[in-house]
């Protein structure tokens, strides 16, 4: 039965929640070691930014079904870790292309007509964000993503250009992760 409002429903005060970060950055500037620093971590490491950090990690996934995989043996299994972290989300995005191109039978996300290998690859995100909120909502985990930034020039029409950090990500991936 749908619950009822009212305003007997009101709360008030701060509701604590496990964190949801997304750090970016140069290489080399220290979002692995930022993330070694959260409690209890466990990295999946998509790349090797974690090689020389005293961490334990999972086995590096070698395509999607293995990340996803890796997100599932947390979501089910008993563990104490209480931070998982993604190093990193834009190393990530060529195991989710290549997930693309094998079920829709192409060899690159281009050969996709109209960008929908881009729509394809959302969903797939999608799908991985729904099980790191599984794992932030029934385990109490925090989520860390890490990712790469490059510089991008901004063209602004009132005044000089100039230019910004922003996530190493096709840009309907990198706004899901933002959000």
């Amino acid at each position: 039965m749908p619950r009822r409002m009212s305003l007997d429903n009101i709360t008030s005060g701060r509701i604590e929640r496990p964190y949801r970060l997304l750090v970016y950055g140069p290489p080399g500037v220290g979002k692995s070691t930022f993330a070694a620093d959260m409690p209890s971590p466990v990295f999946i490491p998509v790349e090797t930014g974690s090689d020389e950090l005293d961490v334990a990690r999972l086995p590096q996934p070698r395509d999607w079904s293995e990340l996803m995989e890796a997100v599932h043996v947390l979501n089910v299994g008993d563990h104490s870790f209480r931070t998982v972290v993604i190093d990193t989300i834009d190393h990530l995005e060529r195991l989710v292309w290549s997930e693309v191109c094998r079920s829709c039978k192409v060899d690159s996300i281009e050969d996709i007509p109209f960008s929908k290998g881009y729509t394809h690859a959302l969903e797939l995100f999608q799908r991985l964000g729904a099980g790191l909120d599984a794992l932030r909502d029934r385990k109490g985990m925090h989520i860390v993503l890490l990712g790469h930034a490059v510089t991008v020039t901004v063209q602004n029409p009132e005044g000089a250009d100039y230019s910004k950090y922003t996530l190493k990500m096709h840009k309907s991936a990198a706004a899901f992760w933002k959000e």
